[in-house]
């Protein structure tokens, strides 16, 4: 459900033998944020699937910019057509996980 709890489309995507994704379109405006709400139901609803995006070389365009994508959705270069320039990124993800200690006190006032 998005914010305004209209329900869309959405479709369980295996990744290996043991994860699954769920996958959806979704409407973001620029330098923003959208909520969503995901819920388990007693039974599936047949809806029409999500499309996937090409395997690779995926491209976004419009009349100032074209961002090509590789095959896992990262971009992979930027070229600016109003100047005619281009550049090839690698973008990658990092995580940092956290354990947990030793209890201690805060010492918070």
């Amino acid at each position: 459900k998005d914010s305004t709890g209209a329900n869309g489309p959405s479709q369980v995507s295996k990744v290996n033998d043991t994860l699954y994704g769920l996958v959806f379109p979704v409407t973001l405006p620029a330098l923003g944020f959208a909520t969503y709400f995901v819920q388990p139901t007693a039974a599936s609803v047949e809806s029409d699937p999500v499309p996937e995006a090409p395997a690779a070389g995926y491209v976004l365009q419009n009349q100032y910019l074209s961002v090509t994508l590789d095959d896992t959705g990262g971009i992979v270069g930027v070229y600016d057509k109003v100047l005619s320039e281009g550049v090839s990124i690698k973008q990658e993800y990092a995580f940092y996980q956290s354990s947990v200690g030793p209890p201690q006190a805060s010492h918070a006032a």
